[in-house]
């Protein structure tokens, strides 16, 4: 996924709606481009460490990011039309709520894959390729297009994982290992704020955490306006 030169980029955004192109909004679309760019390389880079056997692994999430957020935008086109959202409150509760989600999510699950033996790998596997093959998850929900996709990305990396440890026989991280390790990718992603001075991703993550936990505790304790 080369960087697009001036003359690509003005011949696609000619199409692009006019806020986009108006004054430094422009400048949006070169650092969406830089952001993918960066995915790909980073994603390459996890699976050569990782030994993954899937080629082109930085590619493969470049188009499942892109897939999704489309599939996102689809979504909300469809909620437009059928009624006029509510608008939502935002602010700092908002975002240190979803910080807190996003962390108490994927660390759950990072940790479950970081310390699972081939025979769970295993067995994981088994239930998605079941879920894929019945068109549906183990509540009845129905499985959309976009979803198989994720499942099947999620098998992939479930089986490449099987293998390495099969192979190598590695040894099992730590909580702390995981934890830290989550920690970096989420302060590199640049969605959560950088640590200051010489602080580590660990130390920062940990405090916002407390922060995020405090903040919410503090909104649910307000009383209701009458």
């Amino acid at each position: 996924m080369a960087r697009r030169n001036d003359e690509t980029s003005g011949d696609i955004l000619h199409t692009a709606p006019q806020s986009l192109r108006a004054g430094a909004n422009r400048l949006h679309f070169d650092r969406v481009v830089e952001l993918f760019i960066r995915i790909r390389r980073d994603c390459d880079a996890a699976a050569a460490e990782l030994g993954l056997t899937s080629k082109d692994d930085g590619l493969a999430a470049v188009q499942f990011l892109a897939d999704a957020i489309l599939d996102a935008v689809h979504r909300e086109r469809e909620k437009q039309s059928r009624a006029v959202q509510p608008r939502r409150k935002s602010g700092q509760h908002e975002s240190t709520k979803r910080f807190k989600e996003d962390w108490d999510a994927t660390y759950s699950r990072e940790l479950k894959y970081q310390r699972a033996t081939p025979a769970t790998l295993t067995k994981w596997i088994d239930e998605l390729e079941n879920a894929l093959r019945v068109g549906r998850t183990k509540s009845g929900k129905p499985i959309s297009a976009l979803e198989a996709k994720e499942i099947r990305a999620y098998r992939a990396r479930l089986s490449d994982r099987r293998s390495s440890l099969e192979q190598k026989k590695p040894k099992k991280p730590t909580k702390g290992e995981v934890k830290s390790k989550l920690a970096q990718q989420f302060v590199d992603t640049g969605f959560y704020g950088k640590p200051r001075g010489d602080q580590d991703a660990l130390n920062y993550i940990s405090e916002k955490r407390k922060r995020a936990g405090r903040g919410i505790r503090k909104g649910k304790q307000k009383p209701a306006r009458g």
